[in-house]
């Protein structure tokens, strides 16, 4: 999310600034997910009316965790990624007039990051099958088409950048992944070591 946020409101020629909140936003935007039971979380499935309820609480609890930490500015783009421009959306059931290009951006990235990712419930979707479904989305009156447009006419570009940020996130993984096992190791080794000597 926070990748794809930053690639559209850069090619949406958003300021630096803007850009930025964005940026931020799209990093703890789902930080509220660590109040969620791990069962709603992993649930293979649909969600039924109350698992769905349960889960929508995450923004309430992210709203919570970064007011008075983060700007008010950047806390307001991050708990309204699932608001919908026809107001069907939650927590606060806002409509287009009361949602910036920002909280717009953020609320496609979000749902596009979805779309292309593996999920508890469901397997990644390819770029066109994701397209096709946002497209859906703008004709229901949802999410913002020219926001959408932007994210087609540039899906060329962007799977190269994800690629990167992928390639980026696996090494990093892949270090902290060593350093564990030689940790690990050094400290079995001085367990080894210390049981030896008082034998």
């Amino acid at each position: 999310t926070t990748v794809i946020g930053r690639f559209l409101a850069e090619k949406l020629q958003l300021d630096e600034h803007q850009i930025q909140k964005v940026y931020f936003a799209g990093m703890v935007h789902d930080i509220g997910k660590m109040g969620i039971p791990s069962e709603i979380l992993e649930f293979p499935g649909r969600f039924s009316f109350e698992q769905m309820e349960i889960m929508k609480k995450h923004v309430e609890y992210t709203e919570e965790l970064l007011s008075g930490v983060f700007p008010e500015d950047i806390v307001r783009i991050a708990v309204r990624h699932h608001e919908k421009l026809n107001g069907s959306g939650y927590p606060h059931r806002l409509k287009a007039e009361d949602l910036s290009i920002e909280d717009r951006i953020l609320a496609v990235a979000d749902i596009f990051s979805a779309l292309i990712g593996k999920r508890s419930y469901k397997d990644a979707y390819d770029f066109q099958k994701a397209m096709r479904i946002l497209s859906e989305m703008v004709k229901y009156g949802y999410i913002d088409g020219s926001i959408v447009q932007t994210l087609k006419d540039n899906q060329a570009e962007l799977k190269i950048l994800l690629i990167a940020a992928r390639n980026k996130v696996m090494v990093m993984y892949e270090s902290i992944q060593q350093e564990y096992h030689v940790k690990i190791s050094a400290h079995d080794l001085n367990f080894g070591s210390e049981q030896h000597y008082y034998k």
